[in-house]
């Protein structure tokens, strides 16, 4: 679960929100942090954004599962080895693939998150009210307005 920091800024620090939580508005975040800013993350799904969740990680785990089926199958070098015949273990493997997803998740987004207290995670759906107000909407129905000096 992330930790849900305060918002309250000081007077004289700037505050940055970003509607989203892929690896560009996590990157921007931990900058921002890093130089003394105040920080939202605005997310209504999956932390982490595409690349980890259902993109490049979770295809490249299979791709290379097919790989390595292959190479069982087609090796040119297996003369002596016992050919097996080869079991495609569907759940398994997707098992796999989640708990993978899950973990890396978790290292790169969600654990340093809830480490650094200068970033606050808003989970909901978020417009604009103003060029300095953000409305979220939980899935909840609960609605509040986060206020930033950048978007």
């Amino acid at each position: 679960k992330i930790v849900q920091h305060s918002i309250e800024k000081p007077a004289g620090q700037l505050h940055v929100a970003i509607i989203g939580t892929g690896g560009a508005a996590v990157a921007a975040a931990l900058k921002a942090a890093e130089n003394g800013a105040r920080f939202t993350l605005i997310e209504r799904g999956t932390i982490g954004g595409t690349c980890v969740n259902v993109g490049c990680v979770p295809s490249k785990i299979m791709i290379r599962a097919a790989h390595i089926a292959h190479l069982r199958r087609e090796s040119p070098f297996d003369v002596g080895l016992s050919a097996t015949p080869q079991l495609f273990l569907r759940d398994r493997l997707l098992a796999q693939q989640q708990a993978r997803v899950d973990e890396l998740r978790h290292a790169k987004y969600e654990s340093i998150l809830e480490s650094n207290p200068s970033i606050n995670l808003v989970r909901g759906s978020a417009r604009f009210k103003d060029g300095q107000t953000l409305i979220v909407e939980a899935a909840e129905g609960d609605t509040r307005e986060v206020a930033f000096d950048r978007c």
